[in-house]
Order: C-alpha cells, then structure tokens, then sequence
C-alpha cells in the first residue's frame, strides 16, 4: 500500500466532514424512507465484478459503500462535549472531532446515511455531511419509547484515534484528568414520521453496520462478581420516559465482542 492510499484509509477511520452528501452503493437489503430511492445524490452504480477486479485487496476501503439504511429529516445532538479550553493538551483529531461534533449538533439534517462503513449526516442546506466511522460509537441503543423515541448512542473518540494519540510525559496528569470525563452522548431523532418505527430501524441498522467493525476494547463479561453495566446504566439514566426500552434493545454486548 503507497503512503497516498494508507494516509486516506486512515482519514476515512476520522469524524470529519465532506462536501455534498456522503456515496453509496444501494443494494436490494438497502432500506429508504420518503426517498424514491431513484436518483440520489451521492449513489453510484458500480458493477462488483469490476471493481473487485480492478483494485487490490489494501484499497478495498476506497470503494463506495453499501447502503443499508438512509432516512430523512433528523436532528443529531451531541452532549458532554469538552470546552475548547479543556483541549489544549488533548491530540490534534481529537480537537479537531470535537469542533465538528459542535457545529452539527441540534442541527435539522436533511438525512442520515448508514453504510456498512461508516455514519452520516447531511445538511441540504449547508451542502455538506459530517461523517462519523463505527469504530468511535462504543455504545447504541433505543432510549424512550413511543413519540419520545430515540437513538442513544456513546462516543469514544479516544478509541477511534487509537496508535495516532501520541502524548508526552508531561501530558500524564492530562491524561487522567481525561479518563474521569462524561462520556460524549449522540443523540438521534427523527423529526418527521412514526418515530418509533424510525428509531427502530436505526437501531437495527447500526447494530448490523456496527458488528462489521469491532473495537479493540475489551469483551463484557457476564460471570459472577465481574459484570460491567456501567454503560448500560448510562443508557438507562438517560432516558427520562417511565416507558423502558426493552433489554434486547441494548447493543452494548454486540458492540463489545469481538467478531
């Protein structure tokens, strides 16, 4: 692999943001609502065998993904994100993730796009997408039920940077600061139809996108004394609604295992 190719693997394993809205490739699974699935922007018909033919197994991240789910009309909110004077010792990504994540929250997108690679959303208005890969979401499930349905999601930027955070001996004390810090919540709510039935899809495709990509963090486990629900407790306080989700809802054990 040419360092031009592993440079721009390595972007696109980085919340960043993107011009226009994010391409896929839509296959008879895809799933779309109030879209006519006909004519997208950003959908590329591509023939596999080609494809498949033409590039090297190290370049397969640069096709164009597969769409497994695209909705219309809904608001992304991000929470406990750090202050800008908090970030100072912190990894360039990781300040440069965090001013990302402040300028698309609690902002009316156009659509979200799930692809077996990677989250986004896009803006009409703005004509861009903020793209975030699987591999930072350490957690997703359904919070509330019924019209106050949504997608619960945490964050683990640190994770996502993984070998690229590079701290100095003198950032040490920094760096316990830092693992005392709410984790960063992402919130995701349809705006228009029937919520629940939205956030349900949601909720199956990113446990499907999301199994594709498993971290490098440890595998919950369920033995007498060693039960770690601390997520799931986060989940749980989360939600304000006295209607529960039910527990096979909850994706943390999918998210955590290895595949």
């Amino acid at each position: 692999m040419t360092d031009g190719t592993l440079n721009e693997s390595n972007e696109m394993m980085m919340i960043r943001e993107i011009e226009a809205q994010a391409k896929f490739r839509a296959t008879a699974s895809s799933r779309t609502s109030r879209t006519s699935g006909q004519g997208e922007d950003g959908q590329e018909q591509i023939e596999d065998e080609e494809i498949f033919h033409s590039f090297t197994p190290a370049s397969f991240d640069l096709l164009v993904p597969v769409l497994k789910l695209k909705l219309d009309s809904v608001r992304p909110r991000f929470e406990n994100l750090p202050a800008p004077a908090s970030c100072q010792n912190r990894h360039p990504k990781f300040v440069e993730s965090i001013s990302l994540l402040t300028g698309w929250s609690d902002l009316i997108c156009s659509s979200i796009i799930l692809t077996e690679r990677e989250l986004s959303f896009y803006s009409k208005e703005r004509d861009r997408s903020i793209i975030i890969p699987y591999q930072a979401i350490s957690l997703h499930g359904i919070s509330g039920g019924g019209n106050d349905a949504q997608l619960y999601c945490q964050l683990d930027l640190e994770e996502m940077i993984g070998d690229e955070r590079m701290r100095s001996e003198a950032n040490e004390q920094q760096e316990g600061e830092e693992e005392s810090e709410e984790p960063i919540v992402l919130t995701i709510t349809p705006e228009e139809g029937d919520r629940s039935a939205l956030v349900q899809e949601m909720f199956r495709a990113m446990s499907y996108c999301a199994s594709l990509h498993p971290t490098s963090l440890p595998r919950i486990e369920d033995q007498a004394g060693k039960d770690d629900h601390h997520l799931l407790d986060a989940l749980l306080s989360h939600d304000n609604s006295p209607e529960q989700p039910p527990a096979d809802h909850l994706a943390a054990a999918n998210r955590f295992q290895p595949y």
